[in-house]
């Protein structure tokens, strides 16, 4: 699909949120969180990015931290294939909020 829009002229390819890693099991979908070190996707995405000359803008991508805890990671690579920008989205219900709001 990438390969047909970026010889479409993309320069610019975008991916929804959370495109890369729910599991279903049971009927569930469940987080598919690996470390940042192993997360085959960013490599993935470098490497095409590299190969069809353009930019992705990844959704997110489920990334395991240290604590325990699933950052859910937007990130920006560029033709050249490097990593120009990531942000980890926050959670709106994970707050707590003050009671007296």
């Amino acid at each position: 699909m990438a390969g047909a829009v970026a010889a479409d002229g993309a320069r610019l390819i975008a991916t929804p949120e959370y495109s890369f890693g729910l599991k279903i099991r049971d009927g569930l979908f469940l987080p598919g969180a690996c470390a940042e070190a192993d997360h085959p996707v960013l490599s993935t995405f470098s490497e095409v990015a590299r190969k069809l000359d353009v930019w992705f803008l990844l959704g997110s991508r489920d990334v395991q931290n240290a604590d325990g805890r699933i950052s859910n990671r937007s990130c920006q690579i560029n033709a050249g294939s490097e990593l120009v920008a990531q942000y980890d989205k926050i959670d709106m219900f994970d707050v707590n909020l003050d009671s007296r709001s």
